[in-house]
């Protein structure tokens, strides 16, 4: 008796599983979670030392490789129209910037407390045609950065991208400008699926019952 109740579970766990196969093929092919990133072509900035002294051999000027990219995630796949209100984890980043990249990710509102840094960085997306790939054929991405020093002084920096353009300005006080931009060379985008689709989480879910029904009988 009390191996034919234990063949009977197995046939049960057995039925359940088939069960589990079957709605694991009925479930759409869907993603739900898109991975788009932009890499853009590298360019010369300009840093202009205004302060630097008098008789330098480059006029008081700095010129560095940088490049601009940015990434954001999207709950669908991307379409024309779409605007910083429809992706998620939105931000652009310079790099390499005095040594190291520098990501900005709107919005990030101003902070005030003493002795800290007055901190705003806003941004903005426009996706205005997307090509046979379903990447951005059209495009204008920006970030805009300022902060405020306990001492008064002012930094700011703006990135930004488009189909024709990439650049950069900004500057610190009367100190120093940053400027920078590549005309007419757009960087490459690329999209990633980064969340399993259902058929795969159901598939994994079957494969767990499969390991445990094994052990059971083991044990049994």
């Amino acid at each position: 008796m009390q191996r034919l109740t234990g063949r009977l579970r197995a046939l049960h766990a057995l039925q359940t599983m088939l069960v589990l196969v079957l709605a694991m093929w009925a479930l759409p092919a869907r993603a739900d979670l898109y991975h788009y990133t932009y890499t853009g072509n590298a360019f010369t900035m300009t840093a202009q030392l205004t302060d630097w002294p008098f008789g330098h051999p480059t006029q008081g000027r700095d010129f560095v490789l940088e490049s601009i990219s940015a990434e954001f995630y999207t709950a669908a796949p991307l379409t024309a129209g779409m605007t910083l209100a429809d992706v998620t984890d939105f931000s652009m980043t310079i790099s390499p910037w005095y040594g190291r990249p520098w990501t900005l990710t709107p919005p990030q509102y101003p902070v005030a407390c003493p002795g800290c840094v007055s901190l705003t960085v806003t941004g903005g997306l426009s996706i205005g045609e997307v090509n046979e790939l379903g990447l951005p054929g059209v495009w204008d991405l920006w970030t805009a950065y300022e902060a405020i020093y306990p001492t008064g002084r002012h930094e700011t920096l703006t990135l930004s991208s488009t189909r024709s353009l990439d650049s950069l300005t900004g500057g610190y006080e009367a100190f120093i400008g940053y400027s920078g931009g590549l005309a007419a060379s757009p960087g490459v985008w690329a999209v990633t699926q980064v969340v399993p689709e259902p058929a795969t989480l159901m598939m994994f879910a079957v494969g767990g019952l499969l390991v445990a029904w094994f052990a059971r009988r083991r044990s049994d």
